[in-house]
């Protein structure tokens, strides 16, 4: 294979998060796509993925179809409920798994095409790319498994507690108790709790050949409406205005036949959590705080 070059983007990040032991790995990494190529017999073309936690590249199988060649860092839970995740679905509106291999922390991946992601169509439409979500975010939920390894919400949402140290001026005391109040009314009031993807947002979903299809799935087991939120908050470079935001508020209720209240609660926790989980790896990072602030106002009508 061509000689493979790391980006500084996932070095970066990797180093960041893991130390010594993400360093270690980094230098493993090429023999380890290496590895996963003779045995699953692939012809592996430099990745011109935009990465940050896993080495995601482009390949060509035995009989010349493509695929798509995924190693994260082994010591990385996600990464192997990622793998039991994909297992479950088997290709019903999740890019399906074509093998794997829980040694080398690599996954051989269904390849979508055309494969834009649903940002490019959010940043001229946010309508339509809502609009034709809406179908994929209400129905990607399963059964949670008798036995699993799948984390449950109120298990992301111990960061709270941590970040309120923290006294972050965006994101106060005051909010994180607020999610807190809004969690445990919310799960309260959840009739049927299920196995979620956990990062439903516009770039992890992909136009295929028959309609969206979710990628990157973290494994989370909640409300199923909780689906929505984390699509609802992220807007990049498209600012995030109050209409724009009561739009997908109002869409995403309809579509799963609940009260916008309800989604707008799951969106402020969610929310909440994004800024916890950046606060912990950067304690001095710059949150903007005009969604939140939205949300609050949108709650408080």
């Amino acid at each position: 294979m061509p000689m493979m070059q790391i980006p500084h983007s996932l070095k970066n990040t990797i180093c960041r998060s893991y130390g010594t032991s993400g360093a270690k790995w980094l230098e493993a990494l090429p023999g380890i796509v290496e590895k996963a190529c003779q045995k699953w017999r692939l012809k592996a073309i430099p990745s011109h993925f935009a990465l940050t936690y896993n080495y995601v590249t482009l390949v060509h199988r035995e009989n010349n179809t493509k695929a798509i060649l995924k190693v994260g860092f082994p010591q990385e839970s996600e990464l192997y409920t990622e793998m039991d995740m994909l297992e479950i679905f088997d290709g019903q509106g999740m890019a399906k798994l074509l093998e794997r291999e829980d040694a080398m922390g690599a996954m051989l991946l269904e390849y979508i095409t055309p494969g834009h992601t649903l940002r490019t169509l959010q940043a001229t439409d946010d309508h339509q790319a809502t609009t034709l979500a809406s179908q994929l975010l209400t129905t990607l939920h399963r059964p949670v498994p008798a036995q699993h390894n799948f984390p449950h919400i109120k298990d992301w949402a111990k960061v709270f507690e941590s970040i309120k140290k923290y006294g972050h001026r965006t994101i106060t005391p005051t909010h994180l108790t607020q999610a807190q109040v809004h969690l445990r009314e919310l799960l309260e009031s959840t009739p049927e709790e299920r196995l979620l993807h956990g990062d439903l947002h516009h770039d992890n979903i992909l136009l295929g050949p028959s309609g969206p299809i979710a990628i990157d799935p973290k494994g989370v087991i909640g409300d199923p409406i909780y689906n929505s939120a984390r699509f609802i908050i992220n807007f990049w470079d498209t600012r995030p205005t109050q209409k724009r935001l009561e739009h997908r508020i109002e869409s995403l209720a309809k579509a799963f036949r609940c009260p916008p209240t309800r989604v707008a609660k799951w969106t402020f926790v969610d929310l909440s959590l994004c800024h916890s989980w950046t606060l912990k790896g950067q304690p001095d990072a710059k949150i903007e705080p005009s969604l939140l602030t939205q949300l609050e106002e949108h709650l408080n009508a």
